[in-house]
This record gives structure tokens, sequence and C-alpha cells, in this order.
């Protein structure tokens, strides 16, 4: 019965994740204990529950129950700086085929495109709380169980609707929620082995300008259109998998977790502002296998040195392709040709007191978006985090967790060409229009935790 209560508990503390700063559109939100260090040793345990969604195998340091509650407020600044962009020149007919298009108003040969002119983005993210829990218990001398409830994917970003990059992005919203039950086997007292069940609801949301065909629009320039909104939402519901290990010595604990990819196929309606509902519309998303190794080392009874390798198959992510069943709406193609993504983090840990202890890291998180695919509603770069923080036990059973972290993200450039070429293959900017930009950003993260034992 107490087990139930705990995950109960861990349900009823879930709420809605709406921003995204990590590598690709992970999300930093997995506990305040390792945000404190930047997940420097995180899958190799420690005192905090949330090591399990890292690596699920580190259950088995926990007693016959235990559980934990974190949030993490998500702080963001980020915005785009136009250099230029331009009109798109063609548009998709129903077999991808392209054909040129012209502004009614602003009649011009397919040579020279129309600027939209240097409208910036403003301020596209927002504050969030993403929230998080975790229950572990020990059904046997050797054997435990475990519950991890987090959103891992997700982003929420909202450009002004009149910027110049409006046809590459206006919107975006991606959430997941990710339910993860464990089960682990303490072989001896060095070494631990589990694996896990994901389940994992997704919800996106897509936004663009777009072109719309005028009927009898033909020129002699080509096809007259008009510019509207267009948008696609969807969800899905996919299955994965976890497992880890963990091999401790008297002072040393080294931990390797692996999370796998979840497929989902995004199911939904496409709208536009004009023509109103289009058809069903899916697209096929596949939230990247995750595998990280951590150290924790106990220099002296005071010190603890941590560290950790996490390495994210981002490049999974080829292209994302929207499908309309409407025979007179092409499929919407953007090419990502993503590389892998990784983080490596050092942290340090002081036992100050019976009751007290803090922690600081640093880390250096490689995105693996390449500068010629970089679009305005993902603009990661990569950058450097620096981190601090402090755990107080308030009682035998209860301890807090407070930790503060701040994302000195690298300026992101974006060069996206519409080179002229009517084929879509060659020249996926063709039905967008050219953009350059660079977006400028920082994150601000505060996280708190309560651990509970018996």
């Amino acid at each position: 019965m107490a087990t139930g209560r705990i995950i109960a508990s861990i349900l009823l503390g879930l709420g809605t994740p709406t921003a995204s700063f990590a590598s690709g559109y992970a999300i930093s939100a997995a506990g305040a204990f390792g945000l404190g260090e930047v997940y420097a040793g995180i899958a190799a345990g420690g005192p905090s529950l949330s090591s399990m969604f890292f690596n699920p195998g580190t259950i088995t340091q926990h007693g016959s129950l235990a559980a934990e509650f974190d949030g993490t407020v998500i702080l963001p600044r980020s915005s785009t700086t136009v250099y230029g962009a331009s009109r798109p020149r063609f548009l998709a007919l129903p077999n991808s085929a392209l054909t040129p298009t012209i502004d009614p108003s602003n009649p011009a040969p397919i040579t020279s495109p129309i600027s939209l002119g240097t409208t910036q983005s403003g301020n596209t993210t927002h504050a969030a709380l993403v929230p998080a829990g975790y229950g572990v218990s020990r059904i046997s001398e050797d054997v435990f169980i475990g519950l991890a409830i987090n959103s891992p994917f997700g982003l929420s970003n909202k450009a002004a609707p009149t910027w110049s990059g409006r046809f590459h992005h206006i919107s975006a919203a991606i959430a997941t929620y990710n339910a993860n039950p464990i089960i682990a086997y303490q072989v001896n007292n060095n070494l631990s082995l589990a694996a896990g069940i994901q389940v994992q609801y997704i919800d996106g949301q897509l936004t663009t300008a777009s072109l719309l065909p005028i009927p009898n629009g033909v020129t002699p320039f080509g096809l007259a259109s008009l510019e509207t909104l267009s948008r696609f939402k969807g969800d899905d519901v996919g299955f994965g998998f976890t497992a880890g290990v963990t091999y401790a010595t008297d002072r040393t604990i080294l931990g390797l977790g692996f999370r796998s990819a979840v497929f989902h196929r995004l199911e939904g309606e496409a709208l536009n502002s004009v023509a109103g509902r289009l058809g069903s519309a899916a697209a096929d998303v596949t939230n990247p296998e995750i595998v990280t190794a951590s150290i924790r080392h106990q220099l002296n009874p005071q010190w603890t040195l941590n560290g950790t390798v996490q390495w994210t198959n981002w490049s999974r992510y080829r292209s994302l392709v929207l499908e309309v069943e409407n025979p007179l709406v092409a499929p919407v193609w953007t090419p990502g040709n993503w590389d892998d993504g990784w983080l490596i983090s050092l942290g340090l840990e002081y036992a100050y007191s019976r009751t007290l202890s803090v922690r600081g890291g640093v880390g250096r998180e490689i995105s693996p978006i390449p500068i010629a695919t970089r679009q305005p509603n993902i603009p990661d770069a990569g950058g450097i985090w620096v981190a601090a923080g402090l755990t107080y036990q308030v009682t035998n059973s209860m301890a807090l967790d407070i930790s503060y972290s701040h994302l000195f993200a690298s300026d992101a450039k974006i060069s996206l060409t519409d080179t002229a070429s009517p084929n879509l293959a060659s020249n996926p900017n063709a039905v967008r229009g050219s953009l350059a930009a660079e977006a400028q950003g920082h994150v601000d993260f505060l996280a708190v935790a309560l651990r509970y034992k018996l």
C-alpha cells in the first residue's frame, strides 16, 4: 500500500513542460541534486533517486522505501537577430514538383526574390516549471522496483508573427510525459543490474507562415499566392526501455545507463488560416537513445569528485516530413542531418556537516545541429554550464535539495538559403525563402527537491 501511495503522489505531481534548453530539444530537468553539478556523477548514483532517470541500476543504493519530488523552474531568454530574409519563390504542387510564385501586390521575376526585411523575432521563450517524481521499494533482499516519471523532451517558443523569418517558424511546442517502471537486482555488494520500460506520450504543434495559391492567379512571372498561416498538431504514445549497471568499490562507484529510442508517429490535423482544415496529418518523430557514463569517487570523508560523459544519438534525426491526407496538399519536408550530441561535466561535493552538504560543477554541451540545417524553432548551438547546489538534512528521513545552474548558450548562426533551384531535394528552402540570422540567449535553472525515505 505504501508503494502505491508513493506512485500515486508522483503522478499527481506532474505538470506540463514548456521549454527546452539542452541538446537538441531535450530538457535538462531530471532532478535538483544532479543539476547542482551539471549532472556530474549522476549515473553512478548518490543520495538522490533522480539518478534512476540516467541509470536504473542506481535504485539498489536506496533503502526499503523512498520517494522524491522535484521541480525545476526554467528562466530562458532567447531572441533572433535577422540579417536578411526573402519571400519563398516557389510553391510545392501535390506531386512535390515546384512552380514559381509571386506576390500579386509586388510581382517580380523568380531571379528577384522579395525581401522580407530584418524584423526581429522578439523574445521567443517564457518561464516554465518542469516537475519530476521518483519512487523506490525493496521487495526482497536483492530485488528492488522503482518508478520514474519525467518530461525528457520538449520545447515551447513563439516569435512575433510578423518577423522576417516567419516562413520558417512562428511557434513550436513539444511536450513529452514518460513513465519508467524499473526492476533491479543487486548481484553482490559491488554489482547491480537493472532494466525498465518506457511509456512515453508526446504532443506537438507547429505554426509557420505559408503561401496559398490565388484562384486564377496565373501570371507571366508565376502563380500568384497569398500569405497565410498553417498549423499542424498531433500526438502519439510510444514505447522503449532502459537498462543500467553500477559497480562499486570502497570509495568509487562507476555507473553506465542506457535509454532507448522511442519511435512516434504523431497523428492529428493540418489547418490553414484561410482554407480552414486541410485534412488529417501525420509526422514521424524519433526521440533518441541516451547513454550516460559516470563516476563518483570519494576523496575523503568530506570531499567527493564526480564526472559524467553523456552521448545522445541525435544523428537519428535526418528530416521531418509532414504528410497531409489531401490530394491538393504536398508533403512538407524539413531536412535535419543532425550529428550526435554530447555533455561532459565535472563536479565536486563537500560534506560541511551531518546536516549540510554543498556542491558545484561545470559542463560543456556540444550541439548536434549543423549550421546548414539549424532552424529558428530549435536554435541550439551548445554552450557552457555552471552550477551550484546544497542538501539540507531536515530529519533522519527527509532531505531538501536546492540548486541553481546557468547555461551560457553559444550564439546560434542560422543560414538557410534559397538557391532558386526548382528541385526540392537540393533546395529545401525553395518553399520557405532564405533566412540569414543569429539567435542569442541564456538560461537560468532553479530546482528544488524533497526526498523521503523509510
